[in-house]
């Protein structure tokens, strides 16, 4: 740098690249203070001297002085800048102030930018999120939901649901075309009917689709159960069961081709699960993480899709069909399970009265008859003194055996079961179809079970 005639000092471009150097910007948001390398120029300090007995204010930083030279230089390359700045010079420039000042003026110019390019950065973040919001939201719309019901669900919910939704339309191709034949004006009537939900799982345990009355019987709507994991909200000690139904394997969670015949399409399953349930027994709705289990009994099918056969002229499959088929098993929507669960209704909870086809048994926990109603004389031909610490064992048919043993491990495991259609031996001979709603009753401080209570329903 060089002086001419005490006039306005001249940079070159080397001088320029210095005093931009990064090591000499500012990093903080606040602008820096501002003063002379000399700091012979500070405010309430008039015995230093200063340039002709003169001290003027720099435009930047309130309370500090600086000499002319470091206002000249501010106001040459604030211009350079494209900063509106002015401010009088009625001195010559000293050249011992400028690199100092000019370090403080680049780095507030740095500062500037920074905040100039985080605006930016704000206004597109802004932007792009009302953008994704409006998506998620016509997404919402066109779900098949209730309506009202979409208003309150949050992105990762109708992300849930909408890829259920489309899993739902490809479990849809599982089922024969055989059974789509049925009369219109009836599908509002089937839910009423039913005693229970439809329930709708794939092989590896995702609940593509449930039926609205669910919250009837568990207290969970719809839209917060369709998309998760049917392991998240059943019992820990049924999912081995589970995945025996499902055809998982132990190893992972590919369906198990053991345990399904590749000519199978429909595969009968009938099991007890306990899912997680909200209501109480005031019918009040608690809290998921106060919920407790409710024994469902499912019963329904396995779809399966099946299996196309595409011969080749030597015999053996063509290499485009064995990657078809190892696809074809990695897809948990090739086998899939469609039940309806229906729960088991606890006898001090029955509102309906017993018709006369149903009487009402009580036992201990070895299953001896500690009470029975009268109608058991009705149909069985029995006093119900008679029947007075007898086994439940000693009448039912050899051969149901395997059903009554089922049953009643069930009952004892997860605390309620159906026992279905066997044979109880009449008094006069011959047997009577029977088919038994078993709970087992739980009493004393411990909550121990102490007897189990049968609703026997007689089959004619």
């Amino acid at each position: 740098m060089q002086e001419a005639n005490r006039g306005l000092i001249k940079l070159d471009k080397t001088d320029f690249r210095r005093f931009l150097s990064p090591r000499r910007q500012c990093r903080s948001q606040v602008r820096p203070t501002m003063m002379c390398c000399s700091g012979q120029y500070r405010n309430h300090q008039p015995q230093i001297p200063t340039h002709n007995q003169h001290q003027h204010a720099c435009h930047y930083q309130q309370g500090m002085h600086c000499c002319p030279a470091c206002i000249q230089m501010a106001i040459r390359y604030h211009e350079h800048l494209e900063m509106q700045w002015s401010a009088p010079v009625p001195f010559a420039p000293d050249p011992d102030c400028v690199p100092h000042f000019l370090t403080n003026i680049f780095a507030s110019c740095a500062c500037r930018n920074s905040e100039r390019r985080k605006e930016k950065s704000r206004d597109a973040a802004r932007c792009r999120r009302g953008r994704e919001t409006e998506i998620f939201t016509s997404l919402a719309q066109a779900l098949p939901l209730a309506p009202g019901s979409c208003n309150t669900l949050d992105k990762a919910s109708v992300m849930r649901l909408t890829i259920s939704y489309l899993k739902a339309r490809r479990v849809a191709e599982l089922v024969p075309t055989r059974s789509l034949a049925v009369t219109g004006g009836a599908d509002g009537e089937f839910l009423q009917a039913l005693q229970g939900f439809l329930l709708v799982v794939s092989s590896d345990g995702d609940m593509v689709f449930l039926s609205e009355n669910v919250s009837q019987h568990l207290g969970l709507s719809q839209m917060d159960l369709m998309g998760n994991s049917i392991f998240e909200f059943s019992h820990p000690c049924d999912h081995d069961e589970l995945r025996e139904v499902l055809g998982l394997a132990k190893s992972g969670n590919k369906a198990s081709s053991k345990s399904v015949a590749p000519q199978e399409s429909l595969l009968p399953q009938s099991f007890f699960l306990r899912m997680k349930c909200t209501l109480t027994t005031k019918g009040r709705n608690v809290n998921l993480k106060s919920a407790s289990y409710k024994v469902i009994h499912c019963t329904g099918h396995v779809l399966r899709k099946p299996r196309i056969k595409e011969e080749v002229a030597d015999g053996h499959s063509s290499s485009s069909n064995k990657k078809r088929e190892s696809s074809a098993k990695d897809d948990p929507l090739q086998r899939c399970l469609v039940a309806i669960g229906e729960p088991i209704p606890h006898p001090a909870n029955i509102e309906i009265p017993l018709d006369k086809q149903t009487f009402l048994s009580k036992h201990s926990l070895d299953m001896k008859f500690t009470y029975a109603d009268d109608n058991i004389g009705e149909f069985l031909g029995y006093d119900p003194d008679d029947l007075i610490d007898r086994s439940f064992f000693e009448f039912h048919h050899a051969l149901d055996h395997e059903i009554i043993h089922k049953g009643f491990k069930n009952l004892f495991a997860k605390g309620q079961s159906e026992i279905g259609r066997y044979r109880f031996l009449a008094q006069g001979g011959g047997y009577v179809w029977v088919l038994t709603q078993a709970t087992l009753l739980h009493g004393g401080k411990a909550q121990q079970p102490i007897s189990v209570v049968c609703v026997n329903f007689v089959i004619r």
